[in-house]
Order: C-alpha cells, then sequence, then structure tokens
C-alpha cells in the first residue's frame, strides 16, 4: 500500500512543477513584446497597421496568441481597431497602448498636419487673397492682424516717424480703416489679439516697451488687455489688464477665446530661445492686480515740445497681474537655428492658438529689390501641450512667384514680409506688408481654408 501512496505523490509533484514551468514560459513570451517602433507619424486621414515583434521576430496580430488589445491615450486625434489598424483624424501627438495579461507597452503617435503642408506650399490662387493693398494711418508697415467674428480686420502698425506710437486700426477687407486708436510707448507691437465681450472688442497687445538708442521701443516688460476705443489715446499702463512674467522681455500674448487659453511667448534676455507657457485665460483674467517694480525702462522725448514726458528712464511701480501667481498647463521653448532651412532662423512674426495647436510664423523681406529673388515666409505648427511639431515647417508658396504677386495687383517688387498670423474657424489668415516702387507700404491677408 505504501509503494501506491508513494507513486501517487511522486505524480502529484510533477503536475505542479509541470504547471510552474508552463506558467513561466508564458510569462517570459509575454514580457519579450514590443513594437516594431518607438515612433510613428501619420497624415490625416492616413490609416497604419501597426506591428509587434516578440523576441524580435514578427508578432502575429491575425491569430494573436497572447491576446493583445490595443487602445490610445486621445482618440479624437486617432482610432486603434482590435487588429491593431490605426485610423488619423485629427494633428496631434498621442499614446497608443499594446495590453496582453503580462506586460503593457506604448509608441508614440504623431498626426501631422497635412491641411497646411498640401494648401500653403501651392502658387498664389485667386481664392488665396482675402484682402490686398490696404493702406492704413501711416506709410509703415503692419506688425500684426487679427479677425473678429463679423469679418472685421485689427492691424496694428509702427508710427513711423512717432517712434514711440502703435496704431491699432479696424476695417473690412480690401477697404480702408474704419477707425484707429494710438497706443504710446507700448512697444513693437509683434503680435496682436482681439478678445469679443458682446459689442465690445479688447485688444491683447505688448506694453511698457523700452526706448532703444534708435529711438525705437522694444524689450517690453508687459503685455495688457485694453478696450478698443477709436480715437481713443493711450499711454503705457495707464488703464486696462496688464501682466508681467518675472525676468521676461519681449512678452507678447495670443489667445484662443472659445477654449479658454491664453498663450505668451518670451525671448531675449541673453537666452536665444524662444519660450510659450500656456493658461487659462479665464484664470488670467481673474487675477488680482498687485503692485510690482518693473525693470529699468526708458522712455519719452519725443512729445516734449507739446506737454510730452521728457526722456525718463525709471523702475516703476505698477499695479499688474502677476502669471507668475498661475501654474502653466504647459511650456516648450524653440531653438534659434543658423540654417535658413531649418525652423526659427527666420524672424520671428508672430503666433497664434487654436484648438491645441501652436502657428509659428517666420520670414523675412527681399528689401524691395526684386534682384534679391522672391521674400520668405514659413509656417509650422506645434501640439503646443508638448511642444511636438504636427506640421512639418512650410514655405509659403503664394510669395514664391514675384510674377504672381504681380500678376494680380500686389506688388512688383515681390517684397512681402510676413506681419501676423491667425487661424480662425478652421480657416488660416497670413498676415503680409507689401512694398513696390512706389515705396508705399500696404497690408494684405492671404488665407488657406
Amino acid at each position: 500500500m505504501s509503494k501506491y501512496i508513494f507513486g501517487i505523490f511522486v505524480c502529484i509533484i510533477s503536475l505542479n512543477i509541470g504547471c510552474k514551468k508552463a506558467d513561466s514560459a508564458e510569462g517570459s513570451r509575454n514580457k519579450s513584446l514590443k513594437f516594431a517602433t518607438q515612433v510613428i507619424e501619420l497624415n490625416e486621414d492616413e490609416t497604419f497597421q501597426l506591428e509587434l515583434l516578440e523576441n524580435n521576430k514578427e508578432y502575429d496580430l491575425t491569430e494573436n496568441p497572447l491576446n493583445v488589445r490595443f487602445s490610445v491615450e486621445n482618440s479624437e486625434i486617432l482610432k486603434v481597431n482590435e487588429k491593431g489598424i490605426v485610423e488619423a483624424i485629427n494633428p496631434g501627438v498621442t499614446i497608443v497602448y499594446a495590453e496582453t495579461n503580462k506586460q503593457n507597452i506604448e509608441v508614440e503617435v504623431t498626426v501631422f498636419n497635412s491641411f497646411l503642408t498640401n494648401k500653403i506650399k501651392q502658387p498664389l490662387r485667386s481664392e488665396n487673397i482675402f484682402s490686398k493693398g490696404v493702406y492704413l494711418v501711416r506709410n509703415t508697415v503692419i506688425q500684426s492682424i487679427d479677425i473678429d467674428s463679423e469679418g472685421s480686420v485689427f492691424y496694428d502698425q509702427l508710427g513711423g516717424q512717432l517712434k514711440h506710437v502703435i496704431f491699432v486700426g479696424k476695417g473690412k477687407p480690401n477697404t480702408e480703416l474704419e477707425s484707429s486708436m494710438q497706443l504710446k510707448y507700448f512697444g513693437h507691437g509683434t503680435n496682436l489679439a482681439v478678445e469679443e465681450q458682446g459689442e465690445d472688442r479688447f485688444i491683447w497687445i505688448n506694453s511698457n516697451g523700452h526706448k532703444k538708442n534708435d529711438g525705437e521701443y522694444g524689450s517690453n516688460k508687459t503685455f495688457s488687455r485694453i478696450k478698443y476705443v477709436p480715437g481713443k489715446i493711450v499711454e503705457r499702463y495707464e488703464e486696462g489688464d496688464t501682466y508681467y512674467l518675472a525676468d521676461k522681455l519681449n512678452i507678447h500674448p495670443a489667445i484662443d477665446q472659445k477654449n479658454d487659453i491664453l498663450a505668451v511667448t518670451t525671448s531675449g534676455g541673453g537666452d536665444p530661445a524662444r519660450y510659450f507657457y500656456i493658461y487659462k485665460l479665464s484664470e488670467a483674467i481673474a487675477l488680482k492686480a498687485k503692485s510690482i517694480r518693473l525693470p529699468e525702462l526708458r522712455y519719452g522725448g519725443e512729445e516734449q515740445n507739446i506737454g510730452g514726458p521728457p526722456e525718463t528712464v525709471v523702475e516703476p511701480v505698477v499695479k499688474i497681474k502677476d502669471l507668475g501667481d498661475l501654474k502653466p498647463i504647459a511650456s516648450f521653448k524653440v531653438q534659434p537655428s543658423n540654417d535658413y532651412k531649418k525652423l526659427n532662423s527666420y524672424d520671428f512674426q508672430g503666433f497664434d492658438i487654436a484648438d491645441g495647436k501652436l502657428y509659428f510664423f517666420e520670414g523675412e523681406g527681399n528689401g524691395n529689390n526684386i534682384a534679391n529673388g522672391p521674400s520668405n515666409a514659413f509656417v509650422t505648427v506645434f501640439d503646443y501641450m508638448n511642444g511636438k511639431e504636427i506640421s512639418e515647417r512650410t514655405k509659403v508658396g503664394g510669395i514664391a512667384r514675384i510674377s504672381d504677386l504681380d500678376n494680380f495687383g500686389i506688388t512688383q517688387t515681390g517684397y512681402m514680409e510676413a506681419e501676423g498670423i491667425k487661424m480662425k474657424d478652421g480657416v488660416l489668415y497670413l498676415g503680409f506688408a507689401s512694398r513696390s516702387y512706389d515705396e508705399k507700404r500696404r497690408a494684405n491677408i492671404l488665407m488657406y481654408k
């Protein structure tokens, strides 16, 4: 009888050992799974079959012996089915996950904005011309643009000989300005944004500029939200909401009012990079103003003969809203380049934000000299939550042929300096300052939809 008991005992032990070996092998197999590539780049509406490797050999997703299950971090950017087929929907960056009972793996997927690469690089067509040849307050170039929900165009332009003045004007496409207002000692006006509150319009623009040795104003310390009032003159920080970021210069705002987003860009101060900070717009507006001493700035002297302030160097204590009291929901930076084939190698000409994307504009005119060839402008789009490019840097084809610009009555010399960018309801607007042989500076806006 004892030999039977011993035999049963041995059999049970063997079965247990066998089970452990099988479980160990399955666990080892699961942990050997990985994506065939760690970065995937797609265009909108493109489909793609994910590939997995098991022990560096192609894994059979048709049989799927490990019961791999797929999911996606952001289903507004792309979809993935049970077979690992990805469908790109909207531009952005997201993560695709593959899960088994023993292992979780992931891969980053970027969906590029094919709209930009396919549309913007094309030669100029009549449907691209939203507005052309508009002469503003003075014979100076525009600096930025915006378009409100009623189709009114807002421009800002430098004051020319009035180096301390930014003119903000309002009009309809292809027509003279209906009205304008003046902002004194504000700065360069590199970026402009318009906020709508019923019938009222509020201008977001840089403020507290510093007078340089050549009399131009720049290196602004703050930006402001000012009600647009035709004919009004506003000086420095005298009214409106004014915003500040400690130790930052050349600070410019953009807003996405629909999605409650404020974006701020800064540069200078010895750091060659351009920084972007993203906040909730409503939280920024709700900040309580407090007294802050600004860094040294110089202003004045231009209107001293008519009672204006003399040239003054001050470290003013002002009531402003400190964005340092808020935590950004995202931030990233763009490094400069000396290679004109690369991002951020031309002059920065403005930015905008809309629906999770940041639109970056750079370029330069051709000196109003046809012998220099065409002007240049480039658009790059980022997912502002992570700073990833979701549209390759795209050259604006609409200004690349001088003959086209001449045929459409814009400029005979090819001078088209990039000045302002806006994305509104799926339509991209690009501002350009034109000149020709008559030396008149005119405002033009190209659109892509």
